[in-house]
C-alpha cells in the first residue's frame, strides 16, 4: 500500500493586485492555519517520505510552515507542472512516485487538487467523501491510500482515509456548539 497526501496551499494574500499570481504570499490566516495543519498531519501519522510542491510562492511558504510542525525530513522537489497542471498531471506525478516512497505529499492548488482527489477516490468513508465533494478549501489535506502501489494509481483506485480542513481543527478545539 502507498499513500498520497494532497495539501492545498494556505490562504493567500490578495492585497497587492499588481503581483503576479505565482508570486502571491500567504495571508495572515494562511500563516496561522499552515502550522496547525502540519501538527495535525504529524499527530495523524501522515509524515511523507517524498514531497512534490508547486513553484508558487504561497505553496512554498505553506510547505515551510507545515514542514516545521511535522519535523519533515524529506527534501522537497519544486515542480512547475503542479502550478500549471490539472488533475491528469497530478495523477501522472503520483504514478511516477518511485524511489521507495511509501507516502508522497503534494502541495498545490485548486481546481486541480479538488478534481484529482474526487476522481482518485473510489472508496472511503461517506462523511469524508461528502465533505470533500462540497469543497476543498485552502490549507486542507486529503489522505488517499492505494493498495497496489504507485504504478496502479488511477481514477477511482484510491480510498479516502482522511480529509481535514482548518475549520475542523477549530471545531475540535472549541467542542460542539450547544443546541
Amino acid at each position: 500500500m502507498v499513500r498520497l497526501l494532497l495539501l492545498r496551499h494556505a490562504k493567500s494574500d490578495w492585497g497587492a493586485p499588481d503581483l503576479a499570481d505565482h508570486d502571491r504570499p500567504l495571508a495572515e490566516r494562511g500563516r496561522h492555519d499552515a502550522p496547525r495543519i502540519g501538527a495535525a498531519l504529524r499527530a495523524g501519522g501522515h509524515v511523507p517520505d517524498r514531497v512534490l510542491c508547486s513553484t508558487a510562492l504561497r505553496a512554498r511558504h505553506t510547505l515551510d510552515l507545515v514542514a516545521g510542525e511535522m519535523a519533515l525530513e524529506a527534501a522537497a522537489e519544486f515542480l512547475p507542472e503542479i502550478y500549471e497542471g490539472g488533475p491528469q498531471q497530478i495523477l501522472d506525478l503520483a504514478r511516477s512516485a518511485n524511489g521507495g516512497a511509501q507516502t508522497l505529499m503534494m502541495v498545490g492548488h485548486n481546481p486541480a487538487f479538488h478534481e484529482a482527489a474526487l476522481a482518485l477516490c473510489g472508496a472511503g468513508g461517506e462523511a469524508l467523501r461528502t465533505a470533500m465533494e462540497a469543497k476543498f478549501p485552502t490549507c486542507t489535506f486529503a489522505v488517499i491510500d492505494f493498495p497496489d502501489g504507485w504504478s496502479k494509481v488511477g481514477w477511482g483506485a484510491g480510498c479516502l482515509v482522511a480529509f481535514l480542513r482548518p475549520r475542523d481543527l477549530e471545531a475540535a478545539q472549541t467542542g460542539p456548539k450547544p443546541a
